[in-house]
């Protein structure tokens, strides 16, 4: 799971389907964002160095790195390697 530093109402997290859900209203709900049938993984991280957007009139953390992939994925956006390590996270091109 992970707490986006730009508003703490803002949650991610990867269920153990490999599913990404959301929640805007500091968990009462959930939305799936993002379905991967393959599997689960537990490593999610906001990057608070990029800056904020808003989405839905909701003010959130611009990017934030999932497994293997940048943010959502969609053409145009780079994939990336990353690790969490102990909550360090290490992110190679």
């Amino acid at each position: 799971m992970a707490v986006d530093p730009a508003n703490q109402d803002h949650l991610l997290i990867v269920s153990s389907d490999g599913n990404l859900h959301e929640s805007t209203d500091a968990g009462a709900n959930f939305t799936v964002r993002l379905s991967n049938p393959g599997g689960g993984n537990g490593c999610i991280v906001f990057d608070a160095s990029s800056g904020t957007s808003v989405v839905n009139g909701v003010t959130v953390t611009s990017k934030f790195y999932m497994g293997w992939t940048a943010g959502f994925p969609a053409p145009g956006r780079r994939s990336l390697t990353l690790a969490c390590f102990q909550h360090t996270v290490i992110v190679a091109g």
